[in-house]
C-alpha cells in the first residue's frame, strides 16, 4: 500500500478538529464497533493512521488490523506537520517532495527540509524507542 499524504492530512485534521481530549476518533473500514461513534473510511485511511502512529505523529492503536483504528490525540509533531500542511505556501512543496516516496524512511527524509535542524533525528529516536 502507498503513502497517501492527502489521506494523512485528512486524518490529522479530523483529530485536531475534535473539541475534547482524548479525541477517541474511530476510523472503521467494513466493520462495526459496538457502543462507539465511528467514522467510516477506506482501508487506505486505516493504513495511513498506522503509518502516522508508528512515526510519532499521533497517539492511537489498531483495534482490528486493517479494519479499525482508534486515535486519541495528535502529538506535538502531529500538530507541527498539520500546521505545515495547512500553510498554503508550504503544502504544495510538501506534496511535491512526497510525490515519489515509496517508504517511510523516504517519507521522513522528504519532510526534513520543512522542519528545524535535528527534527529527523528526533523522530528516528522516538521510532527506535
Amino acid at each position: 500500500m502507498k503513502i497517501d499524504v492527502e489521506k494523512m492530512k485528512s486524518v490529522l485534521q479530523a483529530v485536531e478538529d475534535q473539541p475534547t481530549y482524548p479525541s477517541e476518533i474511530y476510523f472503521v473500514f467494513n466493520c462495526k464497533l459496538h457502543g462507539v461513534k465511528a467514522t467510516p473510511c477506506d482501508n487506505a485511511t486505516i493504513y495511513q493512521c498506522v503509518i502516522l502512529e508508528e512515526n510519532g505523529f499521533l497517539v492511537g492503536e489498531s483495534m482490528a488490523p486493517g479494519k479499525a483504528f482508534r486515535v486519541d490525540r495528535l502529538t506535538s509533531l502531529g500538530h507541527d506537520i498539520l500546521a505545515k500542511m495547512n500553510d498554503k505556501g508550504v503544502w504544495p512543496k510538501i506534496k511535491d517532495a512526497l510525490s515519489t516516496v515509496r517508504s517511510v524512511a523516504e517519507f521522513l527524509t522528504a519532510l526534513a527540509p520543512f522542519f528545524p535542524p535535528g527534527w529527523i533525528e528526533t523522530i528516528t529516536r522516538k521510532i527506535r524507542g
